[in-house]
């Protein structure tokens, strides 16, 4: 029997795992973020200009005070404000369906202006009918309906 010399197997040095191990848990971190916001992003856009094409479709609106819901789930109204009698949205404009959080859009008319509010992705609506700017997530658009 001959003596063969033992090779020493180590692997790979310390010094070059953990960098590699860091930059993977950077990238798993990093990338999942990323794409979530830039989604995020994309369908406030979308909501944004959706509420920009209702207020500027609305025809004629009832002169009495009143909410109007668009298709989709309807929001949870924090605002006693909102608990008026409601009606479709599809009444007096060209309802684009849900927002795209799966919510109604809802528009309340007062005093001759239009208030059109999304929930936003928490489905809450946070958001007065008179306020002059959104509440939480809430997005909000304004208009002044035609006399047609």
């Amino acid at each position: 029997m001959t003596n063969v010399p033992r090779r020493d197997h180590r692997g790979l040095p310390l010094s070059r795992v953990v960098p590699a191990l860091a930059v993977i848990a950077l990238l798993a971190i990093v990338v999942p973020y990323t794409l979530v916001s830039r989604l995020h992003e994309r369908r406030i856009g979308t909501a944004d200009r959706d509420l920009a094409a209702i207020a500027a479709g609305l025809g004629s609106v009832p002169t009495a005070n009143g909410i109007l819901l668009g298709r989709g789930l309807a929001p949870v109204f924090v605002d006693a404000a909102w608990t008026a009698s409601s009606g479709p949205l599809a009444r007096v404009s060209e309802d684009p369906g849900p927002d795209p959080w799966g919510n109604a859009y809802v528009a309340a008319v007062a005093n001759g202006l239009a208030t059109i509010v999304t929930a936003g992705p928490d489905g809450v609506l946070q958001t007065s009918p008179l306020a002059e700017a959104p509440l939480g997530d809430d997005r909000l658009a304004r208009a002044r309906p035609s006399s047609r």
